[in-house]
């Protein structure tokens, strides 16, 4: 059998390929899309944050892990943020519970009771609540925009008390020796979205080595995960790391485009 000439080849090519277009370059992420992307990522990571001292720590959860895990995001916004960019950064985090609440509604998906989640508007108000509760002179615009009933921002100021005390008897501990370098980022983004959502990831690594240590080294790293995990963001004890999909940051782009004024 002969060899096909490779000038034959790459004719037979072209003629294949005849008629077929490039696809188009994604579309430019605007400001405040990212401003959403961004807002999201560092929640989420503050969540997995989290996870990660719950278990290196041996912290004793009374109540469902993922509810602790949401407290400390929340609380950790109001610690490393300020001014008109927390409060953009709170109203943006919190708009993708919301989301993702009315996405569920309209659609008709049944809540999965059995989800180590609570149900998104659960997650929503109690997000909208510790915020509130952390400022409430402040912040009573963002309560009612929120739409968070008179009943419950009552006690919400008493509830950020109790989270910020509880997370800070464990924040204390790895508080000593800071900073350090105990938290390691490591980024495999290769499109330019990707890339600006993953030095979101960085700026926050470096936030927390500046004010804690752990006890054994955090790895973070920002990758495609394929078919890995259904899940966007995670923790994995056994290799002490947390993992932010590419995956999770192009759906927080398609939702800033589609959420609207949701």
């Amino acid at each position: 059998m002969t060899a096909e000439p490779m000038a034959a080849r790459a004719m037979a090519d072209g003629s294949k390929n005849a008629g077929k277009q490039k696809p188009p370059p994604p579309m430019p992420v605007d400001d405040a899309h990212f401003a959403y992307i961004r807002a999201n990522l560092i929640a989420t990571f503050y969540h997995e944050f989290a996870h990660a001292l719950i278990d290196l720590l041996v912290l004793p959860v009374l109540g469902q892990e993922e509810d602790a895990a949401d407290i400390l995001s929340v609380l950790m916004l109001n610690m490393d943020f300020r001014g008109e960019e927390l409060e953009q950064l709170a109203r943006d985090a919190a708009r993708a519970f919301r989301a993702d609440a009315i996405d569920r509604e309209e659609n008709d998906q049944p809540w999965a009771w059995a989800d180590e989640h609570g149900p998104e508007w659960q997650r929503y108000y109690n997000f909208v609540c510790l915020h509130f509760g952390a400022a409430p002179d402040l912040r009573r615009v963002f309560a009612e925009t929120m739409g968070l009933p008179e009943a419950r921002a009552g006690i919400c100021p008493d509830e950020f008390m109790l989270a910020s005390r509880s997370w800070g008897f464990a924040l204390a501990r790895v508080k000593k020796g800071a900073p350090g370098e105990s938290i390691r980022f490591r980024s495999h983004a290769r499109r330019h979205l990707h890339k600006r959502a993953a030095a979101t990831i960085h700026a926050a690594v470096k936030r927390l080595n500046r004010s804690y240590v752990l006890p054994k080294q955090l790895r973070v790293i920002v990758k495609h995960c394929r078919d890995d995990s259904p899940l966007s963001a995670f923790y994995t004890p056994d290799r002490i790391s947390i993992t932010v999909c590419t995956e999770y940051i192009d759906d927080l782009l398609h939702q800033a485009r589609t959420a609207g004024s949701l």
